[in-house]
């Protein structure tokens, strides 16, 4: 139905934010015209403001390490991936998808954007990783069993998966 988006199985419904606005508390027409003109600028301002900063977000940097890096943690929370942390393979029937990478760095440049700084790091990805994939990840039975949460799981990639790859730190000691 509308409304409901297929996942892991099952339908679950969208997550969306819902505004709900009264009616004008002004009793008398033009009081409530001249309300609703001053509403509307108000809606018009902060509109712009949101897409100013949603264009200024999209303009800050991220090296292509921290992009990396956020492939790798998704990558991690599939349970078939040999770079799954234990809790994942026990716990997660389905992880983040691709998308979940997208989030994961735009999510960061934000942070990084709300900061002042020009580039979005490693300590942004992690920071942003548990809102970010909390419900892109699909318990399994068991880990609903055993009352691990998405939480749970989150945190045990961040401690899993390294900001710079195991090859990496190898080939900068040699």
């Amino acid at each position: 139905g509308r409304g409901r988006v297929a996942r892991g199985g099952g339908l679950q419904r969208r997550r969306a934010a819902c505004v709900s606005r009264g009616a004008p508390a002004a009793s008398t027409p033009m009081k409530t015209h001249r309300a609703e003109v001053l509403r509307n600028r108000r809606e018009m301002k902060a509109r712009e403001e949101v897409l100013a900063l949603m264009d200024a977000c999209r303009e800050v940097a991220v090296s292509e390490a921290v992009m990396r890096f956020a492939a790798r943690l998704v990558g991690a929370s599939d349970p078939s991936s040999k770079s799954a942390p234990a809790v994942v393979k026990s716990a997660i029937r389905v992880g983040a998808g691709v998308r979940g990478a997208q989030s994961l760095v735009l999510a960061a440049k934000s942070v990084a954007l709300l900061e002042g700084r020009p580039n979005a790091s490693f300590a942004d990805v992690q920071r942003v990783a548990k809102p970010v994939l909390r419900h892109r990840l699909i318990r399994s039975f068991e880990g609903e069993a055993d009352g691990v949460t998405a939480d749970d799981v989150v945190k045990a990639l961040i401690d899993a998966v390294p900001t710079v790859p195991e090859k990496v730190e190898r080939a900068a000691l040699s």
